[in-house]
């Protein structure tokens, strides 16, 4: 959804004019916002871990490009400790409680697994930047430890049931990178409000054909043309 967002334009907006509230009064944006503040580059889909160590990857873009959103992972409410400054969930002999999403900005590999309200086997933490205000946390910020078992992603299967790292669904985070909005640009396309919800493959053809065909509002180079695959060399 945030990437059909991005890609046909619609934002981002500066969050002055479309402010995130809590209690939230509405869950539809105004009508009269001002026109996005950059132009999507590029969105990256990263893998989930294979292991509580395996951060290498997560690190280098966060290091190369920055923070990476859509990071999500299970609460349990008495796993937060220090005003929601750190958060560990051992696993399912904790109630789940709801899921949340936050964006991974930084890490410590030297974070002390003592630090949490439920010690972790090991140290080291990823610091993310929350959503529930800056009075929660350290200013908005906590850190999560790297044996957090669901290994940040969105753990649930299509029942809702615990992600066991080899049924449902996991998208760990994805990086989004923009250029400076280009107001001249025009975009054509087909994509409804949430962004992908179908796909449609060849079967057992390896031949496929399909066309769009728009009309330009005026006279007007074309600069770029994009397909989409929902595999990596689709």
């Amino acid at each position: 959804m945030s990437s059909a967002y991005l890609a046909r334009g619609s934002g981002p907006v500066q969050e002055a004019d479309d402010p995130y509230l809590t209690p939230i009064p509405s869950n539809t944006s105004p009508t009269d916002l001002s026109p996005p503040v950059l132009d999507v580059r590029d969105i990256t889909f990263l893998p989930p871990r294979n292991g509580p160590l395996d951060n290498s990857r997560f690190q280098q873009k966060l290091m190369d490009e920055g923070a990476i959103g859509g990071v999500a992972f299970l609460i349990n409410d008495s796993c937060f400790a220090d005003n929601d400054t750190t958060y560990y969930w051992p696993g399912e002999q904790y109630a789940i409680d709801g899921g949340h999403a936050v964006a991974l900005v930084g890490w410590d590999d030297t974070f002390p697994k003592e630090n949490f309200a439920v010690e972790a086997p090991g140290d080291g933490a990823f610091i993310l930047k929350n959503s529930w205000g800056t009075w929660q946390g350290s200013d908005g910020y906590l850190y999560i430890s790297y044996y957090d078992p669901p290994r940040l992603g969105h753990f649930w299967d299509d029942e809702q049931a615990y992600y066991d790292g080899e049924n449902g669904d996991s998208a760990p985070g994805v990086l989004f990178t923009g250029v400076p909005t280009d107001v001249d640009n025009r975009i054509y396309q087909y994509d409804p409000p949430l962004g992908w919800t179908a796909s449609i493959g060849t079967g057992t053809d390896t031949t496929f054909y399909g066309a769009n065909v728009f009309s330009a509002e005026r006279y007007e180079e074309l600069t770029n043309v994009s397909f989409y695959t929902r595999e990596p060399g689709g």
